[in-house]
């Protein structure tokens, strides 16, 4: 329990920090009355993401000298819709499911011409619009989608007599020996999500239709029970029956984790791409086809912030523009140098020609609303039901009745 309570004391420690950081420099300076002042509501529990949104908005004061931001944290959360109402926000970078609720209260502006006036779509991977999609409309841009990759070093596997994996098959038979051998594979996810999650993201991602779970966020009981996801459950089951994954399978990296894959201290570690900024000049490989069916090959993406623009926001000219700043080639190039594969494309095709973050470029690349982390399309309601679902299938506590017995503890 003890544990448990640890992750959201460091998350909002993590936040109190951003915040202080961010803001430091402007206490110290008397603020210009010139200056525009915008509001930015910033919810994002991930301190890999707070650190990119610092590194984005630290280059945005630098060049905009003229304009001071206001950033309110999710400590005052009890106050957003309200805020909304009366236009004292300007700018969100929240969530997935933040976006779809207060866009389907009608606190959000559709961004279609945001994209269309910054050509996002012809520039930016797919991921990065269908993050922020619902329905026909653009309610948010992901900021820095990151995807779930099986990094391996060759080295160390060929010294424990192992093939590398090539595919989800061969990844799965790798991660039964390496279990076998008394070891659990090591997992990097965003601090707010259960690293046990890990394979039903990738089921959901091909065996179930993302865009209809997404359509039906909200819905009735009678709504949710149409949808068919028991499959989704089933392929769990007969994987834990074969031995290929158990409670035990994972464990959550350390900070030292990727240097000792590096080194070859360890094979194998699942990871979002945050971490291609350490694993950059490697010589790490990265799984190639997660094929589970004939007709699907997804790889879940999460994006833990998305930028989304209030339907009463009063600064509409300066938020674009600060929305331009963020997707402009400079600064994605910047994001780039620092060693993360980020969603532009033209900036990925030349930065990153060899190595590991080719492949996982080519793989975002690939990504469409099928990758959307499976949690980030269901109410929060849904969430602790699933997370026990699946938690109790790696336990061998199977009934075959997972998603119906979902839907009848979520949903009214």
């Amino acid at each position: 329990m003890k544990k448990m309570a640890f992750k959201p004391i460091m998350c909002i420690i993590s936040i109190i920090i951003f915040m202080a950081n961010i803001t430091g420099c402007a206490k110290k300076s008397k603020v210009s009355e010139e200056k525009e002042k915008i509001n930015v509501y910033i919810d994002i529990k991930d301190k890999d993401n707070l650190e990119v949104i610092r590194s984005i908005l630290d280059e945005y004061k630098k060049e905009n000298k003229d304009t001071e931001l206001v950033l309110n944290s999710l400590l005052v959360d009890n106050k957003l819709e309200e805020d909304l109402v009366e236009g004292k926000i300007d700018l969100l970078i929240i969530p997935r499911e933040k976006m779809i609720a207060l866009s389907k209260k009608g606190l959000l502006s559709d961004m279609d011409q945001v994209h269309t006036s910054h050509k996002l779509n012809e520039r930016y991977y797919n991921i990065t619009a269908s993050y922020g999609r619902i329905g026909d409309k653009y309610f948010g841009l992901a900021l820095m989608p990151s995807i779930i990759e099986a990094i391996y070093n060759p080295e160390a596997l060929k010294k424990l007599n192992m093939e590398t994996p090539k595919d989800i098959k061969e990844l799965l038979a790798t991660i039964k020996k390496i279990n076998g051998s008394g070891n659990k594979i090591p997992v990097k996810l965003p601090e707010d999500i259960d690293i046990k999650q890990l394979p039903a993201a990738v089921f959901f991602s091909n065996l179930a239709d993302m865009e209809k779970i997404e359509e039906t966020y909200g819905s009735s009981k009678e709504g949710y029970s149409k949808l068919q996801l028991q499959p989704v459950f089933d392929t769990l089951n007969r994987l834990v029956k074969e031995g290929y994954l158990n409670e035990d399978s994972f464990e959550v990296a350390t900070d030292g984790t990727i240097d000792r894959l590096i080194n070859g201290d360890i094979p194998l570690v699942i990871a979002d791409s945050s971490i291609t900024k350490d694993i950059k000049d490697s010589k790490l490989e990265v799984v190639k086809e997660y094929s589970i069916t004939d007709t699907k090959n997804k790889i879940p993406v999460i994006s833990s912030g998305l930028v989304c623009i209030p339907a009463n926001s009063k600064n509409e000219e300066t938020v674009n523009n600060i929305i331009g700043f963020i997707y402009e080639d400079k600064m994605q190039e910047k994001l780039a140098d620092m060693g993360y594969v980020t969603g532009n494309k033209k900036v990925n095709k030349k930065k990153w020609l060899s190595g590991p973050n080719k492949d996982i470029s080519q793989h975002l690349e690939e990504a469409d609303a099928e990758s959307i982390f499976y949690l980030h399309n269901f109410p929060n309601q849904f969430k602790p039901n699933l997370e026990s679902a699946v938690i109790s299938i790696l336990q061998g506590k199977y009934t075959g009745r997972e998603w119906e017995e979902l839907v009848n503890k979520s949903a009214k």
